[in-house]
């Protein structure tokens, strides 16, 4: 063997066992870049591929799609409290129209506001006057009261159905509207006016949003929010 062959054709230092494959970038024909790919190791993407989306924490795979939360039945309980105390709230409304309307009602509002003329030093002509104008109202009044009954049940509704989908900002306006809602109830029975139909549509709201503020019912929609950022 002649002096100026090359001992070692494979690279290997001298005096070091095991194979030792040759380097691609030496290999690389005169001008052509080694393939990237070649380099890369075994379930890593090869360069200029762009940053690697997330699967479960491993880079590399396409982002996971996110598990719908599943309704819990704290959430269902509380829209059909709601719902029922909107229903309920109506009745009572079309019940005091009907009330309201009948002979019976118009005396009892007919006294009632003669007592009322009479505080504000209202003469016996002026309240006589007043008093014959009352059958012309109470249609317009016993309409206003339907109205605000349907109005109320159309906001209970979209508060309910709102909840149940996971809003929190639906449960923060459910609580506003609860605390008015017991005040209202408070105030005619501190003058000795009660109504059971009241007293039950106030509850039954109450405990709605009540139920809507249970663990369960939270962990939801948390869970729900998530599931809207992670769409936009």
């Amino acid at each position: 063997m002649s002096g100026t062959e090359n001992p070692n054709p494979y690279g290997r230092p001298a005096g070091q066992s095991g194979p030792q494959w040759p380097d691609a970038a030496a290999q690389a024909p005169y001008g052509q870049a080694p393939d990237a790919s070649a380099q890369a190791p075994y379930g890593a993407p090869p360069q200029g591929w762009g940053a690697p989306q997330q699967w479960g924490g491993q880079p590399g795979w396409p982002a996971a799609a996110p598990v719908p939360a599943r309704r819990p039945g704290p959430i269902n309980a509380a829209f059909w409290l709601i719902v029922s105390a909107g229903v309920v709230f109506l009745a009572s409304t079309v019940l005091s129209a009907l009330v309201a309307t009948s002979d019976a009602g118009r005396r009892e509002l007919e006294a009632a506001m003669t007592k009322v003329w009479g505080d504000y030093g209202m003469t016996p002509e002026q309240i006589r006057e007043y008093q014959d104008m009352l059958p012309q109202m109470m249609p317009v009044m016993a309409g206003v009261m339907v109205a605000v009954g349907v109005l109320a049940l159309l906001v209970y509704l979209l508060i309910a159905s709102k909840i149940r989908g996971g809003s929190r900002a639906a449960r923060t306006v459910g609580t506003v509207l609860a605390v008015l809602s017991v005040l209202m109830v408070l105030a005619p029975l501190a003058s000795g006016q009660f109504s059971p139909l009241d007293l039950l549509w106030c509850l039954l709201g109450v405990a709605g949003i009540a139920t809507a503020y249970r663990k369960e019912a939270t962990e939801f929609m948390r869970l729900r929010a998530w599931e809207r950022a992670a769409r936009r």
